[in-house]
C-alpha cells in the first residue's frame, strides 16, 4: 500500500488536486460521408500525421497493398476477402470505423 501512495504522489492529475500537465491536440475533424475512397483514406491518415510505413508496421500489410487501396489500383489488388481486411485493419490504424470503410470501399471495388 505505501508503494502505490508514493507512485500516486509523484503522478499529476490523481487524486490529490493537482491537474492533468499533459496536453493532447485535438484530432481533426473529417466528414467521410457515406462513400469511402482510397482518397478519403489518404486524406484522413494524413490529417492525423500517421505515415504509411507505420501502418505497415503495426499491421503487417506490405506498403504496396496499402499504396494500391489509397491510390485505387484495383488491379494491383488481391482478392475481395483480402481486400476488405486489408481496408478494415486499415481503418482502425486510422480511427474511424472499420465496417463502414470495409462495405462502402468494398463497393468502389466490386463496381471497377
Amino acid at each position: 500500500m505505501r508503494a502505490a501512495a508514493a507512485n500516486n504522489a509523484r503522478r499529476p492529475g490523481l487524486p490529490g488536486g493537482q491537474a492533468d500537465e499533459r496536453h493532447e491536440s485535438p484530432e481533426p475533424v473529417i466528414d467521410m460521408g457515406d462513400d469511402v475512397s482510397g482518397a478519403v483514406l489518404k486524406k484522413i491518415r494524413e490529417a492525423r500525421g500517421i505515415e504509411l510505413s507505420d501502418i505497415a508496421h503495426r499491421s503487417k500489410i506490405s506498403e504496396r497493398h496499402l499504396r494500391s487501396i489509397e491510390e485505387e489500383l484495383f488491379s494491383d489488388m488481391p482478392a475481395a476477402v483480402y481486400v476488405r481486411g486489408y481496408v478494415m485493419e486499415y481503418a482502425r490504424s486510422i480511427r474511424i470505423d472499420p465496417h463502414k470503410a470495409a462495405e462502402s470501399y468494398l463497393r468502389r471495388y466490386t463496381s471497377a
